[in-house]
């Protein structure tokens, strides 16, 4: 697991997070069927970029910024592609179950949050709390569970699958 702090800052976030209070968001479940986020409300931006069936929106834009900053930290990922973004939501209500967001190696699960709050991301049995501008980058095997937040009336972020063909 790495962690990066201010990939970036309040203001690129805040527009982000202005957009999503506009889009449409659907139920979650746990444990999450394939495809689906753990926490309280999603929407999903981008389904799989490799086929190019994903659906448009602004969203994928900011998601794809965050994925190419990460990339620049992380070069030994480039060639991985966003398979999924899948922008969550978080109420004080909100809470996830231990899962996987995928069980092969060839996938890498980037956690974007996009404000600070009380809540965030057990990843094992590391707790790593919401930042504003932190990624959590980390093996899509890994058990982790997000935890929405008690003092504070919500929480943002993005969960990004990254995919490399198998060789």
């Amino acid at each position: 697991m790495k962690v990066f702090d201010h990939l970036f800052d309040d203001f690129f976030n805040q527009i982000i997070i202005d957009e999503l209070q506009n889009a449409s968001f659907n139920f979650a479940s746990d444990p999450p069927p394939e495809g689906k986020s753990d926490s309280g409300f999603i929407h999903m931006s981008l389904h799989d970029g490799k086929v190019d069936s994903f659906i448009s929106s602004k969203l994928n834009v900011y998601g794809e910024i965050i994925t190419k900053k990460i990339f620049t930290l992380m070069p030994e990922l480039n060639e991985f592609y966003p398979r999924r973004f899948c922008w969550n939501y978080y109420s004080k209500s909100s809470s996830g179950t231990y899962h996987q967001d995928a069980n092969t190696s060839n996938n890498i699960t980037v956690v974007y949050y996009l404000n600070t709050c009380d809540g965030g991301t057990y990843i094992e049995d590391k707790f790593v709390q919401s930042e504003s501008g932190r990624a959590v980058v980390f093996d899509s095997r890994t058990n982790h569970c997000g935890i929405g937040p008690t003092e504070y009336d919500k929480r943002y972020m993005l969960n990004i699958i990254l995919t490399k063909e198998n060789q």
